[in-house]
């Protein structure tokens, strides 16, 4: 696996915006010192290159442990008196014990699935002594490398402003000293000549300066410009890089977020998925696209939507995605076991959810429903169906397609009989409104196609009617209540 990459495989991780080495082996010796502060022998699990074993073994005797020989190879030529084994970290077993086990940088994930996952563990344990320390780096997953999982844009990092406001504050205490020291100057004076001198205000001396104070004033400037110099710079690296506006879209699209209420969670941002956002964008419903790949979310960023990167499975993910005020979910990954997740996970977050998920198999139709969805499809069936009907009904297909498209004069919609509606509302009394009553779903799930003029509606039935828009918005009306209808 690693017979090209393992020489560069440093240079790549050094170069990458994860934590340097040296920082995350002294945050490593801190866990265990922690909880083991006699801890004297280390064996670290999938060594790799032994990178991080370079910096453990300042305070540690040390071993290592990889599957991959190449690896091994980079590792040994780094630490030639340290003891390296080539082994598979499921089936590890170096008959002794060591008061701390490493497993960094996600190698845990090479365990496949839960059994082979508690195989793992479990030998890292006979591995450690009594007392002894184990340290295991979980899976690093997309919504890991970001803040709360939407990539927000770095505008300027921690270490940039550090640099910035340690070398300015470094300025202003080199020249303050070198005026009390050299002009014996009071400490204000001392600090307003410095100041006007780095900004380079202009103002004039606050004394006049003898020779050696002009040649201290010279090195105070040219420390000066310098920082201007490094700050002016960050600035047009922002610019050219177009950080600031990227950051602002992140800002407008955290805000919109937050707002959203009654809006459509779209898990997976595949095939069925962009049919699903094309449809809602097309009838301008609001909604979130929740995707764990960064790949599929270039387009929806291109649309300016509003996204999660993470996995829908995760409940913080689905609480980002506004769950709790969201109308429904569609669940649209490719995966039935996945899909499974995801509806667990959203229906034990809202019970008032409608949740309508992907079917790729007939025998994940039951257990989706089991999990909690109101709703399964599964897009081989559903085009099997539509192409046998167009086969032989293809009027009547066309016809429904008309009145179920967007934009259309003719159009079918669904009307919730209200709580506080008008109790006991007649079919006959709604077709005053002059659209089509084509069916009544009442609370109990029973249908009713072509209900009678006498059939007598109750709170939470729900209308399917067609008509136009002006007929449809007096339906609307003749459900509200005496005191709201407009």
């Amino acid at each position: 696996m690693y017979q090209r990459s393992a020489r560069f495989y440093d240079l790549i991780y050094s170069a990458s915006r994860f934590k340097p080495v040296e920082e995350w082996a002294a945050e490593v010796h801190a866990i265990i010192q922690e909880r083991n502060p006699a801890a004297g022998t280390l064996l670290d699990v999938a060594c790799g290159t032994g990178h991080h074993l370079s910096y453990l073994r300042d305070h540690y005797s040390v071993e290592g442990v990889d599957i991959s020989e190449e690896m091994l190879r980079v590792a040994r030529a780094r630490l030639p008196d340290v003891p390296l084994y080539n082994a598979d970290i499921r089936t590890l077993d170096l008959g002794r014990a060591f008061d701390a086990v490493t497993c960094l940088f996600s190698s845990i994930g090479y365990a496949q699935g839960p059994d082979e996952l508690a195989a793992t563990v479990d030998g890292f344990g006979r591995h450690l002594t009594g007392g002894g320390v184990l340290v295991v780096e979980g899976w690093v997953r997309p919504d890991a490398f970001n803040d709360r999982f939407r990539g927000e844009p770095e505008v300027v990092t921690a270490r940039q402003m550090s640099v910035i406001l340690i070398a300015f504050l470094g300025v202003v205490v080199y020249g303050t000293t070198g005026y009390m020291v050299i002009e014996h100057w009071a400490f204000l004076d001392a600090l307003f000549m410095t100041v006007i001198t780095i900004t380079t205000v202009g103002f004039e001396e606050v004394h006049r300066l003898d020779g050696p104070g002009m040649v201290f004033t010279i090195t105070v400037i040219i420390l000066g410009v310098a920082g201007f110099l490094y700050t002016f710079g960050l600035i047009i690296e922002l610019l050219s890089r177009n950080r600031w506006q990227a950051y602002r879209r992140y800002r407008r699209m955290d805000a919109y977020l937050h707002a959203l209420r009654n809006h459509v969670i779209v898990c997976g941002y595949g095939r069925t998925g962009k049919k699903v956002v094309a449809e809602l964008r097309q009838r301008h419903v609001p909604y979130v696209v929740v995707e764990m790949n960064p790949a599929p979310l270039e387009e929806v960023k291109r649309f300016e939507d509003v996204y999660v990167l993470g996995d829908a499975a995760n409940d913080d993910v689905l609480h980002l995605a506004g769950i709790d005020r969201a109308r429904a979910l569609v669940s649209a990954v490719d995966s039935d076991e996945r899909n499974v997740y995801i509806v667990l996970t959203a229906r034990s977050l809202n019970s008032r959810l409608f949740i309508v998920a992907r079917s790729s198999y007939p025998d994940s139709v039951a257990k989706l429903e089991r999990a909690g969805a109101d709703r399964v499809v599964s897009p081989y069936t559903t085009s099997g169906a539509r192409m046998a009907a167009l086969a032989m009904q293809p009027a009547v297909v066309d016809v429904l397609d008309l009145v179920a498209a967007p934009g259309t004069q003719m159009s079918i919609e669904e009307l919730v009989v209200p709580q506080s509606g008008v109790d006991g509302v007649t079919a006959a009394r709604l077709r005053r409104s002059g659209a089509t009553l084509l069916a009544v779903r009442t609370r109990d799930g029973g249908i009713s196609v072509g209900p009678d003029d006498q059939m007598r509606l109750r709170p939470d039935d729900i209308v399917v009617a067609m008509g136009t828009s002006e007929q449809l918005e007096a339906l609307a009306d003749a459900l509200r209540p005496v005191d709201t209808v407009r």
